[in-house]
């Protein structure tokens, strides 16, 4: 069975789908076999990782044709990086709920992404399964929480990222009633300043829920948007630097207990 880790906040600007592929990527790198699944309308993972202009990536079918269309999942799934293949979202995605609705009043049928993660296990052999969700509470972002084993919550140290802390937490425990395996994997800062003083009050003030704030952090740089940019890669697969190595402490300490290489 593959560990699935759903990446949520319903605050933007948080590097919420760089923590998705550079998670991705650093798994990928020590030989796991990973599927994002982008829950997001914007399609920022498949553009981490190609740039359209420069090169097609044919896709036929998407997630949104897998929940409305009964498309079959192989036709879905597009390689993007060694070890790394992609489900995206489609450009009709951001109408999810309106079709979800519509389907309802119509009495069509459609798959749960909890039907099409259960036919994902039982036939393909991926080690993780990530998704990258929408800046802000929806039913797709749900959907994800009630599939997952774990949650990981990026935020930034302001009164905003405080307070989309908190409802993210209430967010969880409405989900956790429906799905008793999932669990805060953990609270990551972003953006992170050496010398903050706010950033420092707010540590002193152990303002954080459980499981508490982790000990790594994604320092502020512009090295993973240069990476994007300039390279079509998540920064991990491009440059070796303090913003690289903190993905890299990150997925250590989660997935292996340990920091550092």
């Amino acid at each position: 069975m593959a560990k699935k880790i759903t990446f949520v906040n319903n605050k933007g600007g948080v590097l919420k789908t760089s923590l998705t592929v550079n998670y991705a990527a650093v798994l990928a790198t020590k030989g796991f076999k990973i599927l994002i699944i982008d829950t997001d309308s914007q399609n920022n993972v498949l553009t981490s990782f190609v740039n359209p202009l420069k090169k097609k990536i044919e896709i036929n079918y998407t997630l949104y044709d897998l929940v409305f269309h009964d498309a079959k999942i192989k036709d879905a799934i597009v390689n993007i990086y060694k070890n790394i293949d992609l489900i995206t979202p489609g450009k009709n995605w951001r109408k999810f709920e309106e079709a979800q609705l519509e389907a309802m009043h119509y009495g069509e049928k459609t798959k749960h992404i909890k039907e099409i993660i259960s036919e994902i296990e039982n036939n393909y052999n991926y080690d993780y399964i990530l998704f990258d969700t929408e800046p802000k509470k929806s039913l797709s972002t749900f959907s994800t929480l009630l599939v997952a084993d774990g949650a990981i919550i990026p935020f930034t140290f302001d009164a905003y990222g405080f307070e989309g802390l908190a409802k993210m937490q209430v967010y969880i425990e409405d989900a956790q009633k429906r799905n008793s395996n999932l669990k805060i994997e953990a609270l990551v800062a972003t953006k992170t300043l050496k010398r903050s003083k706010l950033e420092k009050v707010f540590k002193e003030q152990n303002f954080f829920p459980k499981p508490g704030l982790c000990e790594v952090s994604i320092p502020r740089s512009i090295s993973n948007s240069n990476s994007i940019t300039f390279e079509n890669l998540p920064i991990y697969l491009t440059t070796k630097n303090i913003v690289s190595q903190a993905y890299e402490d990150l997925v250590n300490l989660l997935e292996f207990k340990k920091v550092g290489k």
